[in-house]
């Protein structure tokens, strides 16, 4: 998102990878005359752990836009439908707007005049990097439990880190053993799931830069490249070297 060229961008990929966060809340986006909104989608789902979630995510929202922009971002006006917090003077110095409570909708407002202001980080490059290797993931995973594509996120996180199958369990709550009986029951396994990401990773980088192959191998995960080379071959049927030369 950061290396889009206008905030516009910015949106518009983050909405189109939503599936890389994990998303909790629905949210779409509109243009309403002079008005720009994010719509939260049936948001009373969440039950009682709306407030947290509703404040949380545009808490970190708000900080990663301001981050991205170099600026304040323009909210205006946010509904949230609960009753009002105790909290809510913390809650106007953070988003800087009007804030109304027990709503009948969750609405974020804020100036479209954003939409078209350059990014601070912006680069063409990065953000065609970025793009090519989340359709990449994305589309590797299609078909998949949702199990197995929250497994491929936490992955996705922590590929230099050579994950292992006990460290993925405790983020999601289970034990090894329940791991592997659940993707077991499934037709799938750690090892696969690990693997798939390695190479759409390594696939990516192989095909939009110029990394060495040995630094290839390093950022999926693998402390000897010669392990790496014999990997990419079981993956693809060729060395990274000839792969990246097909492509070129």
């Amino acid at each position: 998102m950061a290396s889009s060229e206008t905030m516009g961008d910015c949106l518009q990929f983050g909405f189109s990878q939503i599936d890389f966060a994990g998303a909790v809340l629905n949210i779409t986006r509109e243009i309403r005359g002079d008005t720009a909104v994010f719509v939260s989608q049936n948001p009373f789902a969440l039950g009682s752990m709306l407030p947290f979630t509703a404040e949380f995510w545009r808490s970190s929202m708000t900080t990663l836009l301001e981050h991205i922009m170099g600026q304040r971002f323009p909210s205006t006006a946010m509904y949230f439908p609960y009753p009002e917090p105790p909290h809510t003077a913390a809650l106007q110095e953070k988003f800087k707007c009007d804030l109304y409570f027990d709503a009948p909708v969750m609405e974020w407002h804020f100036d479209p005049a954003c939409l078209s202001l350059p990014c601070a980080n912006a680069s063409r490059f990065l953000a065609t990097l970025c793009s090519n290797f989340c359709e990449s993931v994305l589309v590797s995973g299609e078909g998949q439990t949702r199990l197995q594509r929250e497994i491929r996120l936490i992955l996705l996180g922590k590929i230099r880190q050579q994950p292992v199958a006990l460290d993925i369990a405790r983020e999601l709550g289970l034990s090894k053993r329940s791991l592997y009986r659940r993707l077991q029951e499934e037709n799938a396994t750690f090892q696969g799931l690990l693997d798939d990401v390695r190479a759409s990773v390594a696939i990516q980088f192989l095909s939009s830069t110029s990394l060495p192959v040995e630094e290839v191998a390093h950022r999926v995960g693998f402390a000897d490249p010669s392990n790496f080379r014999k990997a990419f071959r079981r993956w693809t049927g060729v060395t990274p070297r000839s792969y990246r030369s097909a492509g070129s």
